[in-house]
Order: C-alpha cells, then structure tokens, then sequence
C-alpha cells in the first residue's frame, strides 16, 4: 500500500481506476469495513481519503484521543489490501473548501471513478456537503453505505468504541472493531514497588494521545521487538503505595525478565478482569496479583482451546 499526503491541493496527481472510500477512519471498525468491502466488489485501485487529525483539532481547539496513530493505519489498511491511503494534511483551507471545491479540486484530480461513503458523510466548510451533493453532480458512481449496526440497535462508531474504551468495556470494543485494541509506547522508569513483592512492572508511557482504558486490571499481551508475551496490566492510581494525580499504566509480564527499559512497545488488551482496588497492605496486594496472573493466564489458556 501507498500512502499520499495532500498538503497542498494544487499539487494532486491523478490515480488510474480510483474507487474512493470517504471518512475520517479513526477506529477502523466495522462500519469502516463495509466500505472497503464494497470497494473491492467494484475492484479497481482502492483508495482511502482521510486527514492527518480529526477535524475537531482544530475545529474545536481539541486534544482529542485517537485509536490508531497514522502509522496503525497504515498497517491494518494494508493488511486489509487497500492500494493507497491518500491523508489530508489538517488545515484550515481544507476544511474551507466549499462543497464544489472539495470535489473539483479534490476528488475529480485524484481521477475518482468510484465513491463509496457512509449515509451520515459530510465534508467541505462546514460539513454542509452530504451524499446527495456527491450523487447530484453526476461526476462519480456513488455507492452509499447503510449504518452497521450492532444487536442493540446502536450504530457501529468510532464515538461507542472511544465510549466503552473508555469504560474499560473491552470485549464489546474489540467485537466492533474486530481486532483487540492496542496502545504503543515506550517503556520508562516506575515508583519500583512492583519488584519487591515479585512482581516487577513495566511502566508504560504511550507514544501518542491513545483512549486509555478506565482503572482496573486487563488480560493483556505486550509485543517486544517483534516477540508476543502474556501480560497483566493494572490501569490506576497506585491507591494502595502512594496515590498518583493521573493513572499509570503498568504491566507485569508472564515469564520474562529482561531489561527494557526505554524500548517501544505494542500493548494489546484482551478484556478487564477488575477493578483498581485500595488494599490494606502490600501483602494483601501481592495475594491478589498471585490471584490475577492464575485467573488471566486460565484465560489466555481457554482462548486457545477455541
């Protein structure tokens, strides 16, 4: 797959057979998977049009949390055999484009025979541009996507996944996205509590603004220099040593014992086993880590007997 990035929009080369996909793909769920199976029904060249940020950076002035960085996306679009990722680089003449700008400046250059967008898709100054304005200017075959939605009736979004990350709703989270949710980082130095007890961490710090899962303990797995481990990893406050102003994100690794601090790291939640809780000493707390490894690695265990 290649990846193309408009900064400046008299500068668009043209693409050959190019079926569009329109969105701003954050989660790359199942929603966002619809469409690029319906591209590959009309086959051609497969191109994703999306922006370097979420709109809302600027838009409102935003931080705001991400599910994949540019890079993950660029992975998991060319695993799914996507041609090109065409991004927008984030700016304020893009978002000002009126409606027949955005399609003659925009998609017309890139040679666009094919659109396919969601019934909910806006886009030019103000969003003001919808599926119609595309449908009505008679220059592309445009396929509109109906909502995925799953069985509460609830539409499919990048908005419920941040949601239930957010809650620590693992399980439901990764169903729609139909892959387990990751953060990636770089491993730093900790408070060290976790290695008088026998149960030295990692302290993570995450490489970009990734949704991170409420307080709690996960099944996870880390990946480090391309090797897979089985993990634990406690989301909180540290209410039991010292507490902390913001969560920290530590993971004890099955079976492991090396250096490495300082290494970038994949980590990659399975499902919440608890939630954070204040003991009264470090003893107790090391009886229920004991507790937490045997009931997450009978968990990884069960997971592959399926």
């Amino acid at each position: 797959m290649k990846t193309i990035h408009i900064s400046n929009i008299e500068n668009i080369d043209k693409i050959d057979n190019l079926t569009l996909c329109l969105g701003f793909f954050d989660a790359l769920h199942l929603g966002h998977l619809s469409l690029i199976n319906k591209a590959k029904e009309i086959r051609g060249t497969i191109g994703i049009l999306s922006f370097s940020k979420n709109p809302q950076t600027l838009l409102s002035n935003s931080k705001n949390t991400i599910i994949n960085t540019l890079e993950m996306k660029e992975e998991i679009l060319s695993s799914l055999k996507v041609d090109y990722l065409i991004v927008l680089d984030l700016s304020w003449e893009i978002l000002n484009l009126e409606i027949d700008d955005f399609i003659n400046k925009i998609l017309v250059k890139l040679g666009t025979k094919n659109i396919i967008c969601g019934f909910d898709y806006s886009f030019g100054h103000f969003g003001k541009g919808k599926p119609k304005d595309l449908i009505s200017c008679s220059l592309f075959n445009v396929y509109v996507v109906n909502e995925v939605v799953n069985d509460k009736d609830q539409k499919i979004s990048s908005s419920l996944i941040h949601k239930l990350i957010k809650e620590g709703n693992i399980l439901e989270a990764n169903t729609y996205l139909s892959r387990n949710y990751e953060i990636r980082g770089k491993v730093e130095h900790g408070f060290g509590v976790g290695r008088t007890i026998s149960f030295k961490t990692a302290n993570i710090l995450p490489s970009d603004n990734f949704e991170i899962p409420s307080n709690g303990v996960y099944a996870t797995k880390i990946i480090i220099n391309d090797k897979s481990y089985l993990s634990m990893t406690n989301i909180g406050l540290h209410p039991t040593i010292n507490k902390l102003e913001k969560p920290s994100i530590e993971t004890y690794i099955f079976d492991f014992n090396e250096d490495i601090y300082c290494d970038n790291i994949r980590l990659i939640f399975y499902k919440k086993t608890r939630e954070e809780t204040k003991f009264s000493s470090l003893e107790e707390l090391k009886d229920q880590l004991i507790k937490d490894e045997k009931e997450i690695r009978l968990y990884f265990d069960n997971l592959g007997s399926r």
